[in-house]
């Protein structure tokens, strides 16, 4: 999976849809997003990973 070096350390690199380099595996929160560590963050950015992930099943 590629990474990217943010301040806050490494992470996952994803696109707006929440899809890492590889086919299939989405991420969020602190994974993806070390700068904002929020349950509340989290909870958004896994909801809509599985929304994409789910819609990606379906094409």
């Amino acid at each position: 999976l590629a990474t990217v070096d943010t301040p806050g350390g490494i992470a996952l690199k994803v696109d707006e849809r929440r899809q890492t380099s590889m086919p299939g595996i989405y991420a969020a929160g602190d994974l993806a997003n070390p700068l904002m560590p929020s349950v509340t963050t989290a909870s958004w950015q896994g909801a809509m990973a599985g929304i994409f992930a789910q819609q990606s099943m379906l094409v």
